[in-house]
């Protein structure tokens, strides 16, 4: 088993939060909502250089927005550095960042969906990142999800638990306590980093998964990667968050998000499904590297770290 992550320090109040773009661009209206709450927080959100710039769909090209994060890493008074959005464009920086300074002086970063790139990284690199809602969607969450959020910027690490909905209890065919390190993140760029550096270690692991807006054969080819790549097998259990807003050709592919992913896991493997994490508005933070305890019942489930 690998050794534990560095663990970044809690936040205090008056601490600053960088606000960074590695993917997509953003406008300033776009994140006027987050800042406001950030604020009301007890933080202060500082723009790193560059926030706002844009190259076609991204925010700056990829030297620009590398310069941006690296920015907030090197300065001693940012104490975490969040993503406003993801869309597509982390990959391209991942490379260029600093992860050694990081490693030296850990600081939460914050994000999901396109960001999962960056938390492989930092993971990889012996920091616990942190899985969670994006500014731009800040006006949209759950303000239960947004509070925990912010109690694990300020140390307070709490239990997830959630309900399972009564016809997807089928696919909990394994139930117990189940502990590993947590991993994973969004499906579809986990598959892009297959063969990678950046490739996960599932040994051990308890696997996250969740995407947005894909063709339910696409889900399954992405799994049957997974699958043939062996990584399933060396799993401890997985967790199945938001498969969100899938699509079907004229032909249906004739099975769910969740049948599909049950198929592509070895009977053996335990599923915890209907987590709220995800593109969805209550999307709740996940600390990701660090050891956790998931415990499945036939109806319910509960993550805890430790």
């Amino acid at each position: 088993m690998k050794d534990q992550p560095a663990i970044p320090k809690s936040l205090q109040k008056g601490d600053a939060i960088a606000l960074v773009a590695p993917s997509r661009k953003i406008h300033p209206e776009e994140i006027a909502v987050a800042e406001g709450i950030i604020r009301n927080w007890g933080f202060q959100p500082v723009h790193a250089p560059d926030l706002f710039a844009s190259d076609h769909q991204y925010g700056g090209d990829a030297a620009t927005r590398a310069a941006s994060f690296n920015w907030a890493i090197h300065q001693p008074d940012i104490r975490a550095i969040w993503a406003v959005r993801g869309g597509y464009g982390a990959v391209q920086v991942m490379p260029l960042i600093d992860w050694a300074a990081l490693q030296k002086h850990p600081k939460w970063i914050c994000g999901y969906s396109d960001f999962t790139v960056m938390l492989s990284a930092a993971v990889r690199h012996g920091v616990a990142g942190l899985h969670a809602t994006m500014p731009i969607n800040f006006a949209t969450n759950d303000a239960q999800c947004l509070e925990v959020t912010k109690d694990i910027l300020f140390g307070k690490w709490n239990n997830l638990s959630w309900p399972v909905a009564v016809e997807n209890r089928k696919f909990q065919r394994v139930t117990g306590q189940f502990k590993g390190r947590l991993v994973g993140g969004n499906l579809s760029v986990l598959y892009s980093q297959r063969g990678t550096l950046n490739d996960l270690d599932p040994r051990g692991a308890i696997l996250f998964l969740e995407d947005l807006d894909e063709y339910l054969y696409h889900i399954d080819r992405m799994l049957q990667n997974l699958k043939l790549g062996e990584w399933f097998q060396s799993l401890t259990a997985v967790i199945a968050g938001g498969l969100t807003q899938m699509h079907d050709n004229t032909i249906p592919f004739g099975q769910s998000p969740l049948e599909i992913l049950r198929s592509a896991l070895p009977s053996s493997v335990p599923l915890a499904v209907d987590a709220p994490v995800g593109h969805l508005s209550a999307n709740y933070p996940l600390v990701m590297g660090v050891e956790a305890t998931l415990d499945i019942s036939s109806d319910s489930n509960t993550l805890s770290y430790g």
